[in-house]
């Protein structure tokens, strides 16, 4: 479960404006020329909801987040979900609630529990990860295929080939939901 809200996006409405050629129109006899913002906040919605369904298939955080998880761990290396980037420990409890202080942990491009080896372990920790130019490309395509096919769309929670083409190479989770 995440903790945190209204973060900032890896990919502002400016940039994404910039990246789909999106600007101001008018007619060529207008002398007060149209300024294209009427769907801002529609493309700012499609921006975060292409960022969080990214953040489902590739199993990285690309946004600062608090996660609550609940971890199993009986024969070490336990990777926990979403924990590219620093990652701070709030709580690290047991099953009983006793806090773990002699917790043991890889950190590399991701964090892996080494010990304690329990079962249903709770933990709190903060993820503030760095979003790399190629998600946020990612990112860009998913929003511009959403936006040009707003309406037209029947696979409401699935990537586009494009935005999945281009973040495959970061992709951490493999299961049958993503």
């Amino acid at each position: 479960m995440d903790l945190l809200s209204d973060q900032e996006e890896p990919v502002s409405l400016a940039y994404f404006k910039n990246y789909a050629k999106i600007s101001d129109f008018s007619d060529a006899g207008d002398t007060d020329p149209l300024n294209f913002n009427s769907d801002d906040e529609l493309i700012e919605d499609l921006i975060t909801g292409a960022r969080q369904m990214l953040e489902s298939w590739t199993g990285l955080s690309l946004v600062p987040h608090q996660w609550q998880v609940k971890v199993t761990n009986l024969i070490g290396d336990v990777e926990l979900p979403f924990s590219n980037g620093v990652v701070e420990f709030d709580t690290f409890t047991d099953s009983d609630a006793t806090v773990i202080s002699d917790y043991v942990i890889y950190q590399g491009s991701t964090v892996l529990i080494t010990s304690p080896m329990y079962r249903d372990m709770n933990i709190t920790y903060t993820v503030t990860p760095v979003c790399p130019a190629r998600l946020k490309t990612a990112i860009c395509a998913e929003v511009l295929y959403r936006y040009e096919n707003r309406g037209d769309i029947t696979d409401e929670g699935y990537l586009s080939e494009k935005a999945i083409a281009i973040a495959s190479p970061f992709k951490r989770v493999s299961t049958w939901l993503a």
